[in-house]
């Protein structure tokens, strides 16, 4: 079997052309996009698990991203579980948790206003936030208002 990549193997799976090997060689660590890499409307890809172990019985690092900013990541890590990748959680890069890390650095102890699902707001931890109510209130200051996928 011949893919696009323009190698094959025995068996008939896909192998990587000479140039893809070759593009390839030195990399220590990947980024893979969770949405139409790795599942597709809430299943996992074919292949999908199968290269995750891969990277993991050769030790190459790699993070999942999505654009996702309603769930945490420990929910995400629960669905892709589901779909029968064991993807864990500190794994997984998120618009909501790379927000979150930039928070932090960037207003460390400061109160923020954030607009998101409950599930999401637990990334925050225990960073300051307030309420609506009290972002509403005359005086009111904030560092930054977030805004996430909110019901």
């Amino acid at each position: 079997m011949t893919g696009p990549a323009g190698g094959s193997s025995p068996g008939g799976a896909l192998a990587p052309a000479p140039e893809l090997r070759s593009a390839l060689r030195g990399i220590r660590a990947l980024v893979l996009d969770a949405d139409g890499v790795l599942v597709m409307r809430g299943a996992a890809l074919p292949g999908a698990r199968e290269a995750l172990a891969r990277l993991d019985e050769r030790d190459i690092p790699y993070r999942v991203a999505t654009n996702i900013s309603s769930l945490h990541r420990e929910t995400l890590a629960a669905r892709f579980a589901r779909t029968g990748l064991p993807i864990p959680a500190e794994r997984i890069v998120t618009a909501l948790s790379a927000t979150v890390e930039d928070v932090r650095r960037t207003y460390p102890g400061r109160p923020i206003f954030v607009l998101t699902h409950p599930d999401g707001l637990r990334e925050f931890g225990d960073h300051p936030r307030l309420a609506r109510e009290e972002a509403d209130a005359d005086g009111a200051t904030v560092a930054a208002v977030i805004f996430g996928d909110a019901d």
